[in-house]
């Protein structure tokens, strides 16, 4: 397909993501993440490796990998820590002396390490000398440090809770298409940027009656026991006060509305990445990981259809992965479109083709 044809596409695909979103807006996030999700991260790990992470060295990657263990471990033990399990390996761990240190540490440090990973992908773009890098990444680090130290929630929640989640799948989406559109100077290009910020802004705008919409029971346990619901109140937070909020209801217009964002957002982040297979190529990458890739989501959706929890759990690594991986290329993009606009501020015309 042409760049002007996928543009268009990518059009309906928002369109359509948008209104099962305002149908379905809990069971389409559940579909979206369990089904679309895995084939997502697993194909552009793929295309990230072909790239070599957009990185300056092709070994910087393997910060990014060993940071993202570190958030994992710190992660899967809260969540073995859920299961109330009074022995075995979760007690040791959180018993033994300085083991415990460690895990607890972990726990505590999720953002701190998300935030570290971040300004270290920033490094492994700008930078060729590793000297440069590390003082950047050390420079993060303290940063990091000192974010714990004085309790700075905001950055926290930011880098703990938004980057890997609703920013991943929203802000830099949208970062994308922009970029695309600033590339091609296509008017289809520019259209499809311009509808995907209608399509955000419309959830706030558009009415929904929140005590029409009926939800089953296993959507409600799901959304309990992966505690998904807790997003959608960090959002929610941001407009009202908390208790406002708390506890989470499946009728409450705010959390109804954002639920619906959180949809949208994450559906059409996973379309739009296979709607750009003739572009990107993603595909062409060696055989064997294609066939290791559909082998495994084939595996997981088996997961998430037995447990959803444990299929979450279990590719857990994977899909944080994917977004510490990104980090590079969501630098890329961002400077890219700040020199475009440092362009047009500067007098350089922009020429859209509309042809």
């Amino acid at each position: 397909m042409k760049s002007k044809q996928v543009d268009y596409l990518n059009i309906g695909l928002m369109v359509v993501s948008f209104f099962l979103a305002i149908l379905m807006p809990f069971k389409l996030f559940l579909f979206s993440y369990a089904i679309l999700g895995p084939l997502h991260y697993l194909t552009e790990i793929g295309w990230l490796k072909k790239q070599q992470y957009f990185t300056k060295k092709k070994s910087d990657y393997v910060w990014l990998v060993v940071l993202c263990l570190l958030v994992t471990v710190g992660a899967l033990t809260i969540e073995t820590g859920n299961w109330k399990s009074t022995t075995g390996v979760y007690q040791w761990l959180r018993t033994t002396p300085f083991i415990k240190d460690i895990i607890n540490l972990l726990i505590q440090w999720q953002a701190n390490f998300i935030f570290v990973a971040f300004i270290a992908a920033l490094a492994f773009t700008i930078f060729n000398k590793t000297i440069y890098k590390l003082a950047l990444i050390v420079v993060g680090a303290l940063f990091a440090y000192q974010m714990t130290n004085i309790g700075d929630q905001n950055i926290l929640l930011i880098f703990g809770v938004f980057i890997p989640t609703i920013l991943h799948v929203s802000l830099f989406t949208g970062a994308f298409i922009l970029y695309g559109a600033l590339k091609s100077k296509n008017f289809s290009a520019y259209l499809s940027f311009l509808i995907f910020i209608i399509c955000i802004i419309a959830f706030f705008l558009v009415g929904m009656d929140a005590g029409s919409y009926q939800v089953g029971q296993y959507v409600k346990d799901t959304f309990a026991s992966t505690k998904f619901d807790r997003l959608t109140i960090a959002i929610g937070e941001l407009f009202v006060d908390q208790k406002t909020i708390v506890p989470f209801s499946y009728n409450n217009d705010l959390l109804l509305r954002i639920q619906a964002f959180i949809a949208f957002s994450y559906t059409y982040h996973y379309l739009n990445w296979f709607s750009k297979t003739s572009i990107i190529k993603w595909h062409e990458v060696p055989r064997a990981w294609i066939v290791a890739s559909f082998s495994i989501w084939i595996a997981s959706i088996a997961l998430y259809f037995y447990n959803y929890r444990i299929g979450l759990m279990a590719l857990f690594f994977l899909s944080l992965l994917h977004v510490f991986l990104e980090f590079p290329l969501n630098h890329r993009t961002f400077m890219f479109i700040g020199s475009e606009f440092w362009n047009k501020i500067s007098g350089k015309s922009v020429n859209i083709k509309t042809s």
